[in-house]
């Protein structure tokens, strides 16, 4: 979670509520979605994409996110 915050400037309460089907590719571009279906946000212009720095994807957060068939990515 540190390090989704770090590399992407968002809100630990948004990337807690990441799900699998939040990390996804636009335009061959991998991507975290912030949508208010996954939770609560800050504001209504806080839904966004947000693309996944390279150090992230060379650090394993895709393989990781694949060991999660659905829902929510980090356990509650």
């Amino acid at each position: 979670v540190p390090w989704l915050c770090a590399y992407s400037g968002a809100r630990v309460a948004e990337v807690c509520q990441l799900r699998r089907e939040d990390i996804l590719q636009h335009e061959g571009i991998w991507c975290m979605r912030f949508a208010a279906e996954a939770g609560r946000l800050k504001t209504a212009n806080s839904e966004r994409a947000v693309p996944l720095h390279p150090a992230l994807i060379e650090g394993g957060f895709l393989v990781f996110v694949e060991t999660v068939k659905e829902g929510p990515i980090f356990a509650k």
